[in-house]
């Protein structure tokens, strides 16, 4: 389901829960999709990619709903959690990441061809 991030609360996750050989995976019932806000690129390493938040009320809001989701789970399932965020910075795995793309003035990079 496609939502505005204003609009979107965890009040009402549902998980479903998998045992695996490496332990439990708890997967979401539904998929939440939003628009992430535009990021300056930090650095780019073999397997990650370093991300930093723009000063906007768009990012404000990104980082503080995935904060709010972050404390969603934490509440949850008891435990700790790991935050995404070291301030306004992040890191994205791109090793074998298929998913994830970068564009630079509307045009598609292949980003296993960038270089630091």
């Amino acid at each position: 389901m496609k939502i505005s991030l204003k609009q979107l609360s965890f009040d009402n996750l549902k998980f479903t829960k998998c045992q695996t050989n490496l332990g439990t995976i708890y997967n979401l019932n539904e998929i939440i999709i939003f628009q992430t806000p535009c990021v300056k690129i930090v650095e780019i390493s073999n397997d990650y990619i370093t991300l930093q938040l723009l000063p906007t009320q768009a990012c404000h809001l990104f980082y503080t709903k995935i904060r709010e989701f972050e404390s969603k789970l934490k509440s949850l399932f008891k435990k700790e959690i790991v935050s995404l965020f070291e301030n306004s910075i992040f890191k994205v795995k791109i090793k074998n990441n298929k998913n994830f793309n970068i564009y630079f003035e509307k045009s598609l990079f292949n980003f296993y061809y960038l270089k630091t």
